[in-house]
């Protein structure tokens, strides 16, 4: 713009600033501002003119400082009237707006008065509320620099029952509480509006929205843990009581999880009233395991926003027990076992604590593993005799599951033990009876004396029972003075002493008074042979029983109870009651079963139990030693084997012997040792070095060992002997033939003949020189010849005769065969070639009626015997007729040919075979004399 038009809008705006002035001045308009705006926050701010610019104007709107406008200056062109800018607040303060016009039509309008906005702090509330009180949490980013005083107000249904108190924030703080309360028992609950207001030097710079909350009502929820088999209960309640009228209905809706299969709750629906108070009850039902339950509530209804429940844990614990008994000893170690009920899923420590140094358990905690059900303490205690207490704890990842004892009471004592007490005690009405001992005993001497009593029938008696000071032991004897018919019991006590030091293991004593019936010794006590069943053994019972009624029967045990037999049937009998006693026989048929035998007896009836039981009576019943031999007489110079057999029980070793009364006789092995592992059959060998002038002997058996109770040997007289020389027949040949003589056959006698023999040949057919031979004494040999008249087997036996005949065995029967002869007759003494002989004749010496079947086989042989042949080839002799033939054809060759025999057939070996013979077979004008063989 030039110079001069410069000069002339100024000349213009002087025109106009006149004119304004002096006909109509105008004011500018601001719009109202909030009181506060936050620290960054900002507010629109409209400047407005009542009429429009005629040329131009500008205002500018400024800020100390602590606050930004936009834009800072503001154009008001021909038509606008309102124009806006934003202010920002950026410090904590007092923002002072202040507005300078500009342009031409500035001086028409008057400027707004300086604007005061209070640049302030935001303040943060919340709300925190339980099932007794409400609080307020107040923060601010940038604290005061002085105290800043601080007023809650509510405003809404539940107000009028709620109030909180004075508030304040520190100098230089960020945070204050500010604390509620209810006004009454009746909580209210709902909807609400809290406005804070502040005072202080500094109150203006700080504001705080309205808080838009709600009191919300606290179901309290209260249960504990329970155990297996068992149930819990979840009690909701208030301490405050509950309105919800207001706002409608409210139910809970109740869940239950848990990893427990048996465990389950109920009821499902709980309708919350509106009384307030105590809602309702939730009952958990365990199961048989332990474990958690979880038990959740949802809320449902109108008022189910204003309400607020939490979930509960149950824990589902198994019982541990401490098994420990409730008196322990002094100065001795007690095991004892913690168990669960359960046993442990991941793992569980059970430590055990006693209160006094007096005792101490081992070992002090055990941690058990996944799947274990207890554990082994030992409690191990001093002289001192007190109570102690242990006390359990539980810790690990199972700790919450198992629900032990806090602690158990334990006393600690000096115990009185027992040796083993008798059962029973003997009555004997003749004398005086036998005494039982009880014998008490302690750990530790006595520190005072004392007594113990002792409570018994009248029939007993007993010593003393008092305890001397510093004894470690007492011992009472006991006697019974007369029969007791039923159970006898006695009690002990004691006296004179500290109740809280001595501790009786035993307050009973259990027994019974006893008789002894008698059993008389056995009459005979039997060994006896296998399968002799005459034999019988005797005993009695007897006795004396007063006014008891017993019965006795008899029954027979053991190995040879088998065929052993009770002659009296039962063996059974009473002795009533009131009887001054009774005496029974038994009686026994031994049987063939050779062990032991035992002969028990029961007794029975109304008083059986009061007398002792009957010893029971052992048998031995034997079996013989048997020698088995097969002849009673033994040759001389011969060993002879025999066999002796053990019939009966050989459990441990035992040696037999055996022996003569013969000093030329000797037995090999002498001593035979018999186990149980060796064969009850063994063989001895007799051996006769001559025959002495009494020729009979015996033989005898000894036993020796345990088992020959068990054995019967035999009578020696049984075992007798001959003694006697074998006699043998020497150079008997096996064939001879028929009506010849043999060579002398010569008879060893073994021996020399003490005084005479005579010995006699006998065979069928035969003849002998001489048939009796007289040996003389001194003669050791003889011999005789004979033949057979016929064919056939010969058996030669003998017979002996004169004084000493018993002192010879006779020989054994001698065996030979007699044969017959065959004789070739009509034998060519030459044939010429290709012709054929006259019959030849084969024939026996006599006809033999009692042939059975032979057959003569024709054989040729030579160098020409393949051209020749012979018709028939065999012959068979039939009975009676003593002759039969054969027909040879020559062959074309001439030259030698012999013909030989073969015997077979059944009577082949009663025959003998004739000698070959040579024919010579001529051609032509040769010729050769026939030669026989």
């Amino acid at each position: 713009m030039s110079l001069k038009c410069v000069g002339f809008a100024l000349l213009l705006c002087g025109l106009a600033a006149t004119n304004v002035v002096a006909d109509d001045h105008s004011v500018v308009l601001v719009s109202t501002p909030p009181r506060s705006v936050n620290v960054g926050g900002s507010f629109p701010l409209t400047l407005s003119l009542l009429e429009s610019v005629r040329n131009d104007l500008q205002i500018n709107v400024s800020c100390p400082g602590n606050c930004t406008v936009f834009p800072s200056i503001v154009e008001f062109a021909n038509g606008t009237i309102d124009q806006t800018v934003i202010v920002t607040g950026t410090t904590m303060g007092l923002i002072s707006l202040s507005f300078a016009g500009l342009g031409c039509d500035a001086p028409r309008y008057t400027m707004p008065n300086i604007v005061n906005v209070y640049c302030t702090e935001p303040v943060y509330v919340n709300l925190t509320q339980d099932s007794r009180s409400l609080s307020l949490r107040v923060s601010v980013a940038t604290p005061p620099t002085e105290a800043l005083s601080i007023t809650a107000l509510l405003n809404g249904y539940p107000s009028s029952g709620v109030s909180f108190g004075a508030g304040s924030l520190a100098a230089n703080a960020r945070e204050a509480t500010i604390y509620g309360s209810f006004s009454s028992q009746v909580r209210p609950t709902g909807p609400v509006n809290i406005t804070l207001s502040f005072t202080g030097p500094q109150a203006s710079f700080f504001s705080a929205d309205i808080l838009q909350t709600a009191i919300i009502g606290v179901i309290q929820v209260s249960t504990y843990n329970t155990s297996i088999h068992s149930q819990a209960t979840v009690s909701l309640s208030s301490n405050y009581g509950y309105n919800y009228n207001a706002y409608g209905s409210l139910q809970l809706i109740v869940s239950c999880s848990s990893f427990l299969t048996t465990a389950s709750c109920g009821p499902r629906v709980l309708d919350v009233s509106s009384t307030g108070g105590a809602l309702s009850q939730v009952t958990v039902f365990a199961g048989n395991r332990n474990g958690q339950v979880h038990v959740g509530f949802q809320l449902v209804g109108a008022a189910s926003p204003f309400f607020t429940v939490d979930p509960v844990i149950i824990n589902v614990q198994a019982p541990v027990s401490v098994n420990l008994p409730k008196v322990v000893p002094a100065s001795d170690s007690t095991v004892f076992n913690v168990s669960l009920a359960s046993p442990v899923a991941k793992g569980l420590t059970i430590s055990l604590q006693v209160n006094q140094q007096k005792a101490r358990v081992e070992p002090a905690s055990v941690t058990l593993r996944e799947g274990e059900l207890g554990a082994i303490f030992t409690l191990i205690t001093t002289a001192d005799t007190s109570q102690i207490q242990i006390s359990t704890v539980l810790s690990g990842a199972d700790a919450t599951l198992f629900a032990a004892p806090y602690s158990s009471n334990v006393d600690v004592r000096e115990f009185i033990y027992f040796d083993e007490m008798p059962t029973e005690v003997e009555y004997v009405r003749s004398y005086s009876a036998p005494r039982v001992s009880i014998v008490a005993r302690t750990k530790n001497p006595a520190r005072s004396r004392f007594t113990l009593n002792m409570y018994a029938p009248p029939s007993l008696s007993h010593t003393s029972l008092d305890w001397s000071e510093g004894a470690t032991s007492m011992t009472v004897n006991v006697s019974a003075n007369a029969p007791y018919r039923q159970q006898g019991s006695a009690s002990f006590s004691l006296s004179n002493q500290d109740t809280s030091t001595y501790f009786l293991t035993k307050s009973q004593w259990q027994f019974l008074v006893r008789e002894r019936l008698q059993v008389a010794a056995w009459d005979v006590v039997p060994v006896i042979n296998k399968g002799i069943t005459s034999s019988i053994a005797y005993a009695y019972v007897q006795g004396s029983y007063g006014t008891a009624k017993i019965d006795v029967s008899v029954s027979l045990w053991g190995p040879a109870a088998s065929t052993a037999v009770l002659v009296d049937a039962d063996a059974a009998f009473s002795c009533p009651g009131g009887s001054s006693g009774c005496t029974k026989p038994v009686s026994i048929a031994l049987g063939e079963v050779s062990d032991d035998l035992n002969v028990h007896y029961s007794l029975s009836g109304d008083d059986a139990k009061y007398f002792y039981p009957l010893p029971s009576q052992v048998v031995s019943v034997a079996g013989p030693i048997e020698v088995v031999r097969e002849s009673d007489k033994l040759v001389a110079g011969l060993r002879t084997p025999i066999t002796v057999r053990l019939h009966g029980l050989v459990s441990s070793a035992l040696n037999v012997t055996v022996f003569t009364n013969s000093p030329n006789v000797t037995v090999s092995p002498t001593v035979v040792t018999v186990t149980p592992n060796t064969s009850k059959d063994f063989t001895v060998t007799l051996y006769a070095n001559g025959i002495p002038d009494n020729s009979q002997f015996f033989l005898g058996v000894n036993c020796t060992g345990a088992d020959c109770a068990y054995h019967q040997t035999p009578d020696h007289w049984s075992l007798m002997y001959n003694l006697q020389y074998a006699m043998k027949v020497r150079s008997v040949p096996p064939v001879i033939a028929k009506d010849t003589l043999t060579s002398d056959l010569v008879i060893d006698l073994g021996g020399a003949v003490p005084h005479d023999l005579s010995i006699s040949v006998y065979s069928s057919y035969g003849t002998f020189t001489p048939q009796t031979m007289a040996v003389q004494a001194g003669a050791k040999w003889t011999s005789f010849k004979g033949k057979w008249s016929a064919a056939g087997p010969a058996t030669m036996v003998y017979q002996l005769g004169g004084t000493d005949k018993n002192l010879f065995l006779l020989p054994s029967p001698n065996q030979l065969i007699v044969q017959d002869s065959l004789i070739v007759a009509d034998v060519p003494f030459m044939l010429e070639s290709s012709t054929v002989s006259n019959p030849i004749t084969i024939k026996t010496s006599s006809t033999n009626p009692s042939l059975k079947d032979l057959q003569i086989r024709i054989v040729l042989s030579g160098d020409i015997a393949a051209g020749c042949q012979v018709e028939p080839a065999v012959l068979r002799l039939r009975p009676n007729y003593a002759s039969h033939t054969f027909t040879l054809f020559a062959g074309p060759s001439g030259g030698d040919l012999t013909v030989s025999f073969e015997l077979s057939g059944v009577d082949a070996g009663l025959f003998q075979v004739p000698q070959p013979v040579k024919i010579t077979v001529t051609g032509g004008s040769f010729s050769k004399f026939l030669t026989t063989y």
